[in-house]
């Protein structure tokens, strides 16, 4: 609230994020739906993903919600998948690493 007003931040909502797009590197929060191998977000704000991340990355300033889930690669063992401020919910994790300051959720599987 603002001056008996609104303000709503900065949202930006996308497709797939793909070789299409490009790596994305925002300033606020964004709305997508999937992630494709080796995409990478990074964002100051939350994010929401209403399909799955696939082999990509995840930078968040504030909370991470995917939808589906997220599947890694084994091998990739140094790289972190999702890293995030806040909160992370996922409908499963699967070979992917992840480091939240925040509480995780995990509606079905986490493993490896």
């Amino acid at each position: 609230m603002e001056n008996k007003g609104l303000k709503v931040g900065n949202l930006k909502t996308l497709g797939c994020v793909d070789l299409a797009t490009g790596d994305i590197d925002y300033e606020g929060s964004i709305i997508k739906e999937n992630i494709s191998a080796g995409m990478k977000v990074k964002t100051s704000g939350d994010v929401q993903v209403f399909g799955m991340l696939e082999d990509g990355s995840i930078e968040a300033g504030g909370n991470v919600d995917i939808k589906l889930g997220a599947l890694g690669q084994a091998n990739r063992n140094n790289n972190i998948g999702i890293k995030c401020a806040g909160n992370l919910s996922a409908g499963y994790l699967d070979n992917i690493r992840v480091q939240a300051k925040g509480d995780v959720l995990i509606k079905t599987k986490l493993s490896n």
